[in-house]
C-alpha cells in the first residue's frame, strides 16, 4: 500500500515495521534544525528517516537488520526530493557502532520493545519488534560511541518502560532534556513516551503531554499541529 504524505510517498509492504502513529509522532517532535548527520536506527519502510530529511538539510543514514526493509526503504528514499541525502544501510546498530567513521547530531530509533506481548506468525515481523536480536543498554553503548559530544538521542517507548530507560541512561551519562507523555485519547492514561537524551544536562527537564483523540475518535488539535507538515489531511 502505498501512503502519500505532503511532500512523499511511503511504500511499505515489505518492511517488517510498517507506518504507524509512533513513528509519525517520533518524526513530527525530533528538533532537527541545524543538524547535519542524523541516524535512524531500524528505520524500518524508512518513514521517520524521510520525515527528518524533509524538515533539515541533513544527511540521514538508516540502518536495519532485516534485508527487505533496507530494500524498500533504499526505494522509498530514491522515489523522494531528498534522495542525495539518505542512505540505508543492512546493518546492526553494533555493526555501524563498530565500523561507522562519523559521529552524528542526532540519533533516533522507534525500537522494539514487545517482550511480553504474543508473538506474531511473521518472524520477520517478531525479529523487529522483539527483543531477541536487541538490547537497551547494547542500545546506549552504541548511542555513546556514535553521538557527538552535543548531540541528542530520541527515542519512543511504551510508559512502563520509562523509568528504566531513564536509569540506563544515566548509567551512560546521559540526561533526560525533554518528555512528551502520549494519551491516546482524553479518558486514557499514557500509554507511550517520547524521549530525549543529551550529555549536556539541562537546568529544568521539560515535560508535556499530547492527547491524540477525543472520544468520538476525531484527532485533535494538538495532534493535527504536531503533524500538519507530514499528513495530507486528518479527520
Amino acid at each position: 500500500m502505498t501512503f502519500r504524505f505532503r511532500e512523499f510517498s511511503v511504500e511499505d509492504d515489505r518492511s517488517t515495521m510498517r507506518i504507524g502513529t509512533d513513528a509519525i509522532l517520533l518524526g513530527a517532535w525530533i528538533d532537527a534544525s541545524g543538524a547535519e548527520k542524523i541516524l535512524d536506527i531500524g528505520t524500518g519502510c524508512g518513514v521517520i528517516a524521510l520525515m527528518i530529511a524533509q524538515k533539515s538539510n541533513a544527511q540521514v543514514d538508516a540502518i536495519d537488520i532485516n534485508q527487505e526493509s533496507v530494500d524498500q526503504a533504499r526505494l522509498n528514499f530514491d522515489n523522494s526530493p531528498w534522495k542525495d541525502r539518505l542512505t540505508a544501510w543492512h546493518r546492526s546498530f553494533r555493526e555501524h557502532a563498530a565500523s561507522a567513521v562519523t559521529k552524528y547530531d542526532i540519533i533516533l530509533t522507534n525500537p522494539p520493545y514487545f517482550r511480553n506481548s504474543l508473538r506474531s506468525a511473521d518472524t520477520k515481523r517478531n525479529l523487529a519488534r522483539h527483543h531477541e536480536s536487541f538490547s537497551f543498554d547494547g542500545l546506549f553503548e552504541a548511542v555513546n560511541t556514535l553521538l557527538k559530544e552535543k548531540g541528542s538521542f530520541y527515542l519512543i517507548l511504551p510508559e512502563t518502560n520509562t523509568k528504566s530507560v531513564r536509569e540506563l541512561g544515566i548509567d551512560y551519562q546521559f540526561s533526560l532534556n525533554k518528555i512528551l507523555k502520549i494519551r491516546p485519547k482524553e479518558t486514557k492514561n499514557n500509554n507511550r513516551v517520547l524521549m530525549k537524551f543529551c550529555r549536556i544536562k539541562p537546568e529544568q527537564e521539560t515535560v508535556d503531554e499530547l492527547v491524540l483523540r477525543h472520544s468520538d475518535n476525531s484527532f485533535t488539535r494538538e495532534y493535527k499541529e504536531l503533524t500538519a507538515n507530514f499528513y495530507l489531511s486528518l479527520p
